[in-house]
């Protein structure tokens, strides 16, 4: 007890006091300096991981071999048969990132006719392709900016997902392939559909086709799309038309929830 009144006692000296104050402030300047280094390290290195993964995404393509995926992406986390009774021997290859999901359809060539990007997050807006629009995001602008009219769209809905598509075809400008975006709720980025005033499983419902239509464009003019779909020009049409006719555009719902964080 004797040594702490003695202690008590040299920190009550005024000059004493100072020169723990300058301690303490020097202490307090160096450890916001260090933070400071670290939040801007930590800053441009999520900067530069984004940059690399946006970059990355720019270079999918169709019509190239699985392994060109393997290469940017990494190795699938899914690989299975597409479920098509028609195209028995086609596979499909599912990445997975933090950020994103990838679904590629190869054929038995192992040749990729068709790959779609979502996003899961809302902060991880990559380019959508240039035939929708220039400098358009998905995740970000919605799909009321894509200054083009859809060739066909179609909704889904049941208790667990609700679901918004729509198919593009750009000729020539396109490498005459078709082009599918959409809002897909078993990512985690959907809060659109929770968000919004308008329900898409009250429009599947909807009796009146006018109603149903009328809505169905409220829903364009606010939907913001978390996913892009590519299908190669050089698929056949029956290939073509079991993506967009059967609602392809993503990973499979059961197999999204398998990966949410």
């Amino acid at each position: 007890m004797h040594l702490e009144r003695r202690i008590d006692n040299f920190k009550k000296k005024k000059g004493v006091r100072i020169l723990i104050y300058i301690a303490a402030s020097i202490t307090l300047i160096g450890g916001l300096v260090q933070n400071g280094k670290e939040i801007k390290n930590f800053v441009m290195v999520t900067f530069l991981q984004k940059t690399f993964l946006y970059e990355t995404i720019d270079k999918l393509t169709t019509d190239v071999q699985v392994s060109y995926f393997d290469k940017l992406l990494g190795k699938p986390a899914i690989i299975q048969p597409w479920w098509s009774e028609e195209f028995p021997r086609y596979k499909q290859y599912i990445y997975i990132n933090d950020d994103y999901f990838v679904k590629t359809i190869a054929d038995d060539s192992n040749t990729v006719l068709y790959y779609a990007i979502t996003t899961r997050k809302q902060d991880f807006n990559p380019n959508l392709p240039s035939v929708f629009g220039k400098d358009l995001k998905l995740g970000k602008d919605k799909i009321n900016d894509i200054n083009a009219e859809p060739e066909y769209f179609s909704l889904d809905a049941s208790s667990k997902f609700e679901y918004y598509q729509e198919s593009y075809y750009f000729g020539n400008i396109g490498n005459y392939g078709s082009y599918l975006i959409g809002g897909y709720s078993p990512s985690e980025y959907s809060q659109d559909f929770s968000e919004s005033d308008y329900s898409i499983y009250e429009i599947v419902m909807e009796k009146d086709e006018e109603i149903k239509d009328s809505k169905t464009q409220d829903v364009r003019k606010t939907l913001v799309p978390n996913t892009y779909g590519v299908i190669s020009g050089s698929a056949r049409p029956e290939f073509k038309e079991q993506i967009i006719q059967n609602l392809e555009i993503s990973i499979d719902f059961f197999d999204a929830i398998k990966f949410r964080k």
